[in-house]
């Protein structure tokens, strides 16, 4: 007596092939690096002299995501099994960052992390000073920073013109009462390597919301008492502004 043969199920698919995961994960992570290009957003994340190399890597990633899409349309691998998908999930990490935190510079955050005015010794410091303006309205608070480092008699610069941009930072211990500070952070090649500099604001208004981007004018005060010389500015005006296109100085 014949016995009927049995029917012959599909293995199960227990995951998804690797190439269609990897790919996919490329593909985004790639388009995600283009848009951050597009809308200016990368001048948060590095330096504009490096935006081309960024947006050469986040083709590339596209490229080879298509690559592995291709691959996959065309030979329909089996599934590697969930241990290998996993290892491609290292991708997530920097795709869910870009996604989930908003494009934002650098803040007072990273800044209680980092320290303020801890700026490292600047390979063309003593250039950039011989080239400053006489005008030292036009100075930036890098300018100020390593002039007054510099400066063998800080007090020379009493009664100078401050025009100057920044963020405000509140969180200062050496602030006396009705100060805070107008910040930005000096940016070598990328956000990592941010060193936050500034300098304490006297002003008759109340201070300004912490984080937000200020234009402060006024005169530097600089008192020498019987300890270091302390630089603040004597502010005729703040006015809240908005974000710089370019948010950071560079050296």
């Amino acid at each position: 007596m014949l016995t009927p043969a049995r029917r012959s199920h599909p293995a199960p698919i227990t995951s998804l092939p690797t190439d269609l995961g990897r790919g996919g994960l490329l593909v985004a992570l790639g388009g995600t690096l283009v848009l951050k290009v597009a809308n200016g957003a990368i001048v948060y994340y590095v330096k504009p002299d490096l935006v081309w190399l960024v947006l050469a890597a986040a083709v590339g990633l596209v490229g080879l995501g298509l690559a592995h899409l291709l691959r996959w349309a065309v030979l329909r691998p089996p599934p590697a099994g969930w241990p290998a998908l996993l290892a491609e999930a290292a991708l997530l990490a920097p795709l869910a960052a870009a996604l989930a935190l908003p494009a934002q510079p650098l803040d007072s955050a990273a800044l209680e992390q980092r320290g303020l005015n801890t700026l490292a010794a600047l390979p063309a410091a003593d250039e950039r000073l011989a080239a400053l303006q006489a005008d030292t309205s036009q100075w930036t608070l890098l300018d100020w920073t390593l002039a007054l480092r510099q400066q063998a008699d800080p007090t020379r610069l009493r009664g100078q013109p401050v025009d100057l941009v920044g963020f405000v930072y509140t969180a200062d211990r050496s602030l006396q009462p009705g100060e805070f500070s107008v910040v930005r952070f000096v940016v070598t090649c990328c956000a990592a390597d941010g060193a936050a500099v500034g300098l304490p604001v006297r002003h008759t208004a109340p201070v300004p919301p912490r984080d937000s981007w200020v234009r402060v004018t006024g005169t530097l005060e600089v008192t020498s008492g019987s300890g270091e010389p302390r630089a603040v500015i004597a502010a005729t005006a703040v006015e809240p502004v908005a974000v710089p296109a370019m948010p950071y100085l560079y050296p």
